[in-house]
């Protein structure tokens, strides 16, 4: 009877736990703080208790690693403390204890009597492992590797085959000598360096980009390296083209259209960078009177998508030269409608053309170049214009009476080299209406997209 009355008590007990610090002496251990109580949940003080604490790997059923008995008389409230690894070894070497490799669990039994007939009471896992126990034995539960080798964990353990090597100064991925020149050096015959890859809209999102910073243009189908405020996003194939225009040097590349393979310009002529949009102001650029020479009169201050604002005034005192004294937009309500009167058809004719705005080695292009490039849009309107290689833009145009600035964000045209009696022709571009090769007057400001010879 009495037995029986033993075991109940003892099958009531209610146990709780706190795990406490790492002992800074030897031996080592982690406190367990318990309160025994009977099964009307009164704590027994002063009394004989007996613990059975066993480490278990990996479950709540795992094998033991690691068992101990302890033997304490509550204290008046009934609470005993325990170091875990410090008692009366049953099996295994508490500072044998591989910490890092996997996950362990306390199992508790306990016999209240003080004796050996222990009842199980619980298993619980040890969530956090003190950072000094787990240092102390790294060294000796961790694989010795090779000098500056990086370990690896693969689910299990910890395994010394990591191809990431580091020595202080150098970092190598496949090797064990990384150049003394370089801070990361990668090696390898079988695999490939793979970037970040995003279309240009991702690319251009990118906060503050540092200067060097590389990204895979999956639009362009090209690797694009950040070259500073000035130069912006340069694909390294391809040469970097430069032009001064309104007091600012202007970085260009080439594109080529798939099906004519003519080499353009890859935006407008004084323009801060390739278009992201179709209404992106910032590859806006200038807009030029016809046949005119870079001199400031086509700067134009865009602010936004459909605001902007021209850099100079203007006059209505035509130039008999092909030099303007000054550098205003030369406003005319008379024909032939020109900035230049009379008017000169050999500007802007060829490469070594009067006048040729675009940087050396290119030149305006003619109307039937702007024609063979327009049958290949996938749309014959803006968004097509912009869906092409040359991704035109839509800046508007200034117009020759008034010299005001007009439809910003929602049609333009882009001069070509031919005349047409006393206008030029220049391919239109609409939001609204179809694209066309069409003609305006020479005085009328446009944009300008440049064409390789």
């Amino acid at each position: 009877m009495l037995q029986t009355m033993r075991r109940i008590i003892i099958m009531t007990i209610l146990l709780a736990g706190t795990f406490g610090s790492l002992f800074s002496q030897a031996p080592e251990a982690v406190n367990f703080q318990t309160i025994v109580r009977d099964n009307n949940g009164t704590p027994l003080r002063e009394q004989l208790v007996s613990f059975r604490l066993s480490i278990l790997q990996g479950g709540t059923t795992g094998p033991v690693v690691f068992s101990e008995r302890h033997q304490q008389v509550t204290t008046q409230l009934g609470t005993v403390t325990l170091g875990i690894g410090t008692g009366t070894v049953l099996s295994g070497s508490f500072q044998g204890i591989n910490w890092g490799a996997n996950t362990y669990f306390l199992k508790t039994e306990t016999d209240v009597s003080g004796g050996e007939e222990f009842i199980t009471m619980g298993t619980t896992q040890l969530i956090s492992v003190p950072y000094s126990l787990y240092a102390k034995n790294a060294g000796n539960g961790l694989p010795a590797g090779t000098s500056g080798q990086t370990l690896r964990n693969n689910g299990s353990g910890w395994i010394a085959d990591a191809q990431l090597y580091e020595d202080g100064t150098r970092i190598g991925i496949g090797t064990t000598t990384p150049d003394n020149s370089s801070l990361l050096d990668v090696k390898s015959t079988s695999r490939g360096f793979l970037p970040p890859r995003m279309t240009t809209v991702q690319q251009y999102a990118i906060s503050s980009p540092a200067e060097g910073l590389m990204v895979y243009n999956t639009d362009q189908q090209a690797l694009m390296v950040y070259c500073g405020s000035a130069k912006g996003w340069i694909n390294p194939n391809l040469p970097l083209i430069s032009k001064q225009s309104c007091g600012i040097t202007y970085y260009y590349q080439e594109v080529i259209s798939p099906v004519t393979g003519k080499r353009w310009l890859d935006r407008n002529l004084g323009a801060s960078r390739a278009a992201q949009s179709v209404t992106d102001y910032l590859a806006y650029g200038s807009l030029y009177q016809w046949g005119r020479l870079a001199d400031g009169h086509q700067c134009i201050n865009y602010t936004g998508a459909t605001a902007g604002a021209a850099q100079y005034g203007t006059t209505t005192t035509t130039s008999s030269s092909n030099t303007p004294a000054n550098n205003l937009f030369i406003r005319t309500l008379s024909s032939p409608f020109d900035w230049r009167v009379p008017q000169n058809n050999s500007l802007w004719q060829g490469v070594s053309g009067i006048n040729n705005p675009c940087p050396s080695g290119y030149r305006i292009p003619t109307s039937t170049e702007l024609e063979n490039e327009r049958l290949t849009w996938s749309s014959n309107n803006a968004a097509g214009a912009f869906a092409s290689m040359l991704k035109f833009t839509m800046p508007g145009y200034r117009d020759f009476p008034d010299g005001a600035l007009y439809m910003i964000g929602t049609a333009t045209g882009y001069w070509s080299s031919t005349v047409n009696g006393i206008n030029a022709y220049l391919l239109w571009i609409s939001t609204s209406n179809d694209a066309t090769v069409t003609d305006d007057s020479r005085a009328a400001g446009y944009p300008v997209r440049c064409i390789k010879e």
